[in-house]
């Protein structure tokens, strides 16, 4: 006991002993080994929460690096006049910051548009300009809550299966975020080849290699219920159009001043500029409101 008494912990005593010297031989055993046991789930406790702080800040690392290399990469097209280059670095840059969002899960209606507006803009200088993008926007749905990333690989469908395998006449895409009743109504249209309605509705059941419709479709269910989800509707030579609906819930003020988001305190990014953009052969961006 003076051996512990002075820091010791590795003291080994046992007693076969009946009577009152034997218990107290053993309870001391007892104890010594409960509280070894302790010590060291307290001190691997310690390393895993050390090795969590240390991935939380690789987290956060890694986009301001991203967002820093971005930056000068930004300056240098400037000085260098490379307004072409500074636009791209500009809208990849945001197309990060709204798709990480802080690591949340669900974002307001605004951040989304400002985050297909970037992966738009960059699609445009990849595709030379080539189809032009039409949005209809009601402000009043922009503080309105949504999964975020929900429409990006609904974006990508329409320019890789629908504009992309158009080879004549001019290429829309029509980007709508408005009010329906009780539901936020998104939808994505483009005036590519279409297909018959049966391979549409086959879309949503389809498990891409990658993040398709299905996935969408799933996270949409599991979130809002089996009444909710995606609707594809297309015809040939007319192109296809892609709806989903969210039930309406605002983003709390309180949060977005605070700068604060959870599952019901969301955080709203603040609003870029939303001047029309032209591209040099035809390409553009109009916003109808």
């Amino acid at each position: 006991m003076n051996r512990v008494n002075q820091g010791s912990r590795e003291v080994t005593v046992d007693s076969n002993a009946g009577d009152e010297i034997g218990l107290l031989v053993r309870s001391f055993r007892s104890m010594m080994d409960e509280i070894n046991r302790l010590i060291h789930e307290v001190y691997e406790n310690k390393i895993a929460l050390k090795e969590f702080e240390l991935k939380a800040l690789t987290a956060q690392i890694n986009p301001h690096f991203l967002y820093n290399s971005l930056s000068v990469i930004n300056w240098m097209a400037i000085r260098s006049n490379q307004r072409e280059i500074s636009k791209v670095t500009l809208s990849l840059s945001m197309f990060y910051r709204t798709a990480l969002s802080k690591g949340q899960d669900m974002v307001t209606v605004d951040n989304c548009i400002q985050n297909i507006k970037a992966y738009l803009d960059i699609q445009l200088v990849m595709h030379d300009n080539d189809f032009q993008v039409i949005w209809d926007i009601d402000p009043e749905v922009k503080g309105d809550i949504v999964p975020k990333l929900l429409l990006q690989p609904v974006v990508e469908n329409a320019l890789e299966h629908g504009l992309d395998m158009k080879e004549e006449g001019e290429k829309i895409l029509k980007l709508f975020f408005v009010k329906d009743g009780e539901d936020v109504l998104l939808a994505v249209e483009d005036n590519g080849p279409g297909m018959e309605q049966e391979e549409a509705d086959k879309l949503v059941t389809y498990k891409a290699s990658g993040y398709g419709l299905k996935n969408v479709n799933d996270r949409m269910q599991l979130l809002y219920g089996m009444e909710y989800g995606i609707k594809v509707f297309s015809q040939i030579d007319q192109g296809t159009r892609v709806e989903m609906r969210i039930p309406r819930e605002k983003a709390d003020e309180e949060a977005v001043a605070a700068g604060e988001f959870s599952a019901k305190k969301f955080l709203q990014e603040p609003e870029e500029d939303t001047e029309d953009t032209t591209g040099k052969k035809g390409g553009k961006s109009e916003e109808k409101k």
